[in-house]
């Protein structure tokens, strides 16, 4: 005989709730999401904006930095087929150590043929500007890229408890304010 467990109705899921549009809001107003706009915020995500600086892969395997603070929608970066950057976004993002996120790639960008790298995850506490990885799937168009443009959405998440150490604590990112390349050796 299956035994099944009343729900709570005020708490459907006990271990984590994904913020929805109010509560987005809120947690904007509350210093989460810096400059905040509601205009950004979605159902149950809030899109966020491409950022001023880029980090572009250069044929000899090696990276370098392009400012595109003067492009925009009439004159933007492009970036070519197959090719691999690196961003930030102009938001600052700042979580409670209750509180965990995640980085999504918007369906119309992906449709024009966006793709973001499964890098996404935002522990809790963390603070500052996230760096994103993008590349231009498209085998013969190029995709155009400037500040503001919304190619991705982040989701927020309530936990029950906070953890016994925060990203604020662990995290070899936290604070950062531009885009940051790979700092764990181990993978380089």
């Amino acid at each position: 005989m299956l035994i099944r467990t009343p729900i709570d109705s005020r708490h459907p899921n006990p271990n984590m709730s994904t913020l929805v549009d109010r509560q987005l809001k809120k947690w904007m107003r509350e210093g989460g999401l810096n400059p905040a706009d509601n205009a950004l915020v979605n159902p149950a995500s809030v899109n966020l904006r491409i950022g001023t600086t880029l980090v572009v892969e250069s044929p000899g395997g090696g990276t370098y930095e392009v400012d595109i603070s003067e492009t925009h929608i009439d004159n933007p970066f492009l970036v070519d087929p197959g090719e691999w950057i690196l961003t930030h976004t102009q938001e600052v993002i700042t979580l409670t150590d209750k509180q965990e996120a995640e980085v999504c790639l918007r369906s119309s960008a992906a449709r024009a043929g966006w793709q973001h790298a499964l890098a996404g995850y935002i522990d809790p506490s963390w603070s500052g500007r996230i760096t994103l990885e993008f590349q231009n799937v498209r085998r013969f168009m190029v995709l155009p890229i400037y500040p503001g443009l919304q190619l991705c959405q982040l989701r927020v998440r309530a936990l029950d408890s906070a953890p016994d150490s925060n990203y604020s604590q662990t995290g070899r990112y936290q604070g950062d304010m531009g885009v940051q390349v790979n700092k764990d050796l181990s993978l380089s």
